[in-house]
């Protein structure tokens, strides 16, 4: 059977994590897919307060910042990979909510709020 992109790169360490951005250049399709995650899917509108602004550390190629985006939330996605970055803003504006997501390129270890760590009202973490 053969093994899917994502997997691939989670067992092979010359993949992971520096190689990212290549990665996700070199593969046309999303390699999580372009729909977000379930939980989000589920927990976003129990526990997110309309128009709220949220930061989506490790966000890859953006679904879940997306996703979010389009709920009407203002998105932070942050992740070291500009080809990720480059899929993501392609979903947004396919999706109508471009203009509420904005990508930085970034160590998650290293990226700030642009208005400072109070003016997050959420942080997500998942793929």
């Amino acid at each position: 059977m053969a093994m899917t992109a994502a997997a691939a790169a989670q067992d092979d360490p010359a993949l992971y994590p520096h190689n990212w951005n290549k990665w996700y250049a070199m593969v046309p399709a999303y390699l999580y897919g372009k729909d977000a995650n379930a939980f989000i899917r589920e927990a976003a509108p129990r526990y997110l307060k309309p128009a709220s602004v949220v930061a989506d550390l490790a966000s890859g190629e953006g679904r879940n910042a997306v996703f979010l985006a389009q709920a009407g939330h203002t998105m932070h996605a942050v992740d070291w990979s500009q080809s990720g970055h480059d899929k993501a803003l392609a979903l947004a504006q396919e999706r109508g909510c471009a203009q509420r997501l904005h990508c930085h390129v970034a160590p998650v270890t290293e990226w700030r709020p642009p208005a400072g760590l109070g003016s997050l009202d959420a942080v997500v973490m998942t793929y």
